[in-house]
């Protein structure tokens, strides 16, 4: 094993926010748009985020309800609009 998959392996424990949404959209046959709306009908905030540095290290996002439920209409309006 190399120096860089050392690094790389326990990133491979977690999913992109977008990965997340659109493996939910295929998997359901949904449109990103009502993948977003059913996320914004149940409470996220129990869930933890997490994000992954340049140097792949993990580290714990800060985000409250009102954040992620901003970044998930966000999506929305790029699906509108896109």
């Amino acid at each position: 094993m190399s120096l860089i998959d050392r690094l790389i392996e326990p990133t491979k424990d977690y999913i992109s926010f977008r990965d997340f949404i659109c493996h939910l959209s295929g998997l359901n046959n949904q449109p990103v748009y009502e993948v977003a709306t059913y996320l914004l009908h149940h409470d996220l905030s129990d869930k933890d985020f997490y994000y992954i540095d340049g140097d792949y290290k993990i580290i714990k996002a800060d985000f409250d309800d009102k954040s992620i439920k901003h970044f998930l209409t966000e999506i929305q309006m790029s699906v509108i609009w896109g």
